[in-house]
């Protein structure tokens, strides 16, 4: 499997957790279906990035936005995503 398959894997289970009213959970997977798509980008451009081995969704998105500029500003958008993965994650931090 590739990245963008397994966002589309988790993209079914958000579905399936909405669905069933599990927000929190739904939450922390749409946070990992973001930063596979992006990673699914990454691997294009740098194959060999230490950027795919972790969680930094920010500086994926910086490196996938050095190369894809975005025409709107959506690293708000991703550390509001880094921020409520790790809220949904840690819901008793």
């Amino acid at each position: 499997m590739n990245y963008y398959e397994l966002a589309e894997d988790e993209i079914k289970a958000i579905e399936t957790l909405y669905n069933a009213g599990q927000y929190r959970h739904a939450v922390y997977h749409s946070c990992i279906a973001i930063e596979l798509l992006l990673k699914a980008k990454l691997v294009q451009i740098a194959p060999t990035s230490v950027l795919l081995e972790g969680h930094d969704i920010v500086n994926i998105f910086r490196a996938v936005d050095e190369k894809y500029k975005s025409s709107k500003e959506l690293l708000t958008v991703v550390r509001f995503c880094r921020k409520y993965f790790n809220e949904s994650r840690y819901p008793l931090s």
